[in-house]
């Protein structure tokens, strides 16, 4: 994770999901995330991972006008 700003951080992912082989579980865990919200137009993959992951315990929000094929 990169900081970029205050609570802006940049991450690459060598893959579509962007919970496979990244520090991002652990970044938000660290940082005592309770909700989670979703935008971008590859964000089924990520929510299909992220579904698979124990952070499914967290809330999620899905932005719908700011999400392709949902």
């Amino acid at each position: 994770m990169q900081s970029v700003a205050e609570n802006e951080w940049i991450m690459y992912k060598a893959r579509f999901g962007a919970f496979y082989r990244t520090p991002l579980e652990e970044h938000l865990r660290g940082l005592n995330v309770t909700t989670l919200v979703f935008v971008g137009c590859n964000s089924r993959t990520v929510l299909a991972r992220a579904s698979m992951r124990p952070l499914s315990e967290i809330p999620g929000r899905v932005v719908e006008d700011a999400v392709s094929g949902i």
